[in-house]
């Protein structure tokens, strides 16, 4: 397969740009035009203005793929500033309410009928600001309860409301095998994502793959074998299981891992709706519908061996473990003070989080969290082995630490990705035409060899359908000198993997948090 490839951006004007970037550009270029006609008309310092306007429109909003990761100085001083407008605002640090009464603020009435108003319309209302605001509903299923969560529309930014449900997936079993059998999964998973991609079979427009990596203690092993070591097991067979504990100790990993399917709430959508009637209670039926049909496909086309979706207590748990990793995955019970022996709930799941500390996410005062991303041009052109990306996840010969790598994954049918790809192909054919006059350096070569690949792959009757990706990591540890460790060694595995280089998004990581959460949900350009 590719990953690679798109090193770097097609268009007219350098490539793509953020909505903002368009603005500035055709401002600039309207009040440049106007320059010429008003300031001196039909003299060269009229020119002169137009194209200094024009110029500078240009400059500030190319995008710049090495130094800026792809971001126009435009789009990288909006960034900076918004962080600086968050922190004045006093959004640098959320503290949530069950801490926030401990110390005795934020009291009397109003936060009362705040808390009540909140359970009464079941809003995750008690979260970061870059969550937004979300609500959430339960389903009673044949395997037990199912939460769903609703993003709700926000202001200013017309996104359309969408439902996500966490499935909690298992992988096949490893172990010693031919390639053609270790590669059987992942082919299975992207038959398994054409199936979801497929407008007449799916109301899913996305997916949110989370592989969550953590250090296993051997102390429990340990205090296991000990109890069964018999008094004749000879010294030298003990010693050597003792020295093997120690080395895998250093080693040994538990790997969890999660799907969460994204169903926008469109006219489709409303339309099933209607035959179940109004309410949550019909959009619930509407998404089990939907989440019953991707656990029949994940395990019919081998991708995964068995898929679960998780209720309200265990959704709150993954969330509340990815911020603190303090707390057990699998622990459902709640630590609130008042309420220390119940399942935890969605309002009570967030721990208090620090972003003073520029580059990183501090959490309960003790773990600190470095979120990244792998641009597009930073993966190797080259055809890679499906497994090119295992070492991210997992390793046997690397030391463990604690990290979280979500790829987000946009799903578009065949019809929609094969227009973008012959638009692609004609670009590239044409600017590859216009360099064999010079002496080229290979760019316009890469990009046209990429783009004539994905038509190829998306030609009619191959049953492929698009995506577009987006992966990101979240890097934990215990100190800021052990997450400084951990982040180069993941950029390490990274390197192992064909991938040149992480943008940490030193500037964001107050809102780059989410993508370590089962939210489907990336950083918009």
């Amino acid at each position: 397969m590719m990953l690679g490839g798109e090193i770097a951006r097609r268009g007219l004007f350098g490539g793509h740009r953020t909505g903002l970037d368009w603005l500035v550009l055709i401002a600039g270029g309207i009040v440049g035009t106007l320059a010429m006609y008003l300031v001196n008309p039909g003299t060269w310092s009229s020119f002169l203005i137009g194209g200094a306007l024009w110029g500078l429109a240009y400059l500030v909003t190319m995008p710049i793929d090495v130094l800026l990761s792809g971001r126009s100085m435009l789009t990288t001083a909006v960034i900076a500033v918004g962080r600086k407008a968050r922190r004045a605002a006093g959004q640098d640090v959320f503290t949530p309410e069950h801490l926030r009464d401990e110390q005795g603020s934020d009291s009397g009435p109003k936060k009362g009928k705040r808390k009540k108003k909140a359970a009464a319309q079941r809003m995750v209302g008690n979260a970061p600001v870059s969550v937004g605001p979300v609500r959430w509903f339960e389903l009673e299923t044949s395997a037990g309860r199912m939460v769903i969560l609703k993003h709700m529309q926000r202001r200013k930014r017309g996104e359309r409301v969408y439902f996500t449900v966490t499935l909690e997936v298992q992988g096949t079993q490893g172990g010693l095998m031919r390639d053609f059998e270790a590669d059987r999964p992942y082919i299975g998973f992207g038959r398994f994502l054409s199936k979801m991609a497929g407008r007449h079979q799916s109301l899913i427009s996305g997916v949110e793959e989370i592989s969550r990596s953590l250090p296993v203690d051997m102390t429990a092993h340990m205090d296991w074998m000990k109890s069964r070591i018999s008094a004749e097991a000879p010294n030298v067979v003990v010693e050597s299981y003792g020295q093997l504990v120690d080395r895998m100790a250093g080693i040994a990993e538990q790997h969890r891992s999660f799907f969460v399917v994204k169903i926008p709430q469109t006219a489709k959508f409303r339309y099933r709706a209607g035959v179940y009637g109004r309410g949550d209670e019909a959009d619930a039926q509407v998404i089990f519908d939907e989440v019953r049909r991707v656990a029949a496909w994940a395990r019919n086309t081998g991708a995964v061996k068995s898929v679960r979706a998780l209720d309200e207590s265990r959704t709150a748990a993954l969330i509340r473990s990815v911020q603190d990793p303090s707390f057990d995955l699998d622990d459902t019970l709640s630590y609130v003070p008042g309420k220390e022996d119940e399942p935890l709930r969605l309002n009570d799941c967030w721990q208090e989080l620090d972003w003073t500390h520029k580059g990183r996410t501090m959490v309960n005062g003790r773990w600190h969290h470095r979120c990244g991303y792998f641009p597009p041009d930073a993966f190797t052109a080259d055809e890679v082995s499906v497994r090119s990306l295992k070492g991210l996840v997992s390793s046997d010969r690397e030391g463990a630490f604690i990290r979280t790598v979500s790829v987000m994954m946009n799903l578009y049918d065949a019809k929609t990705a094969r227009r973008w790809a012959v638009g692609d192909v004609t670009s590239d054919r044409a600017s590859s035409r216009k360099s064999q006059a010079r002496v080229s350096d290979g760019t316009s070569e890469v990009l046209l060899s990429s783009s004539q690949r994905r038509l190829k792959d998306l030609k009619p009757g191959s049953g492929h359908q698009g995506v577009g990706y987006g992966i990101y990591v979240t890097v934990s540890a215990p100190g800021a000198t052990e997450l400084e460790r951990a982040c180069q060694a993941m950029e390490a595995r990274a390197s192992s993997c064909g991938i040149d280089r992480i943008d940490w998004m030193k500037d964001e990581q107050d809102t780059a948090l989410v993508t370590a959460l089962p939210l489907a949900r990336g950083l918009a350009e």
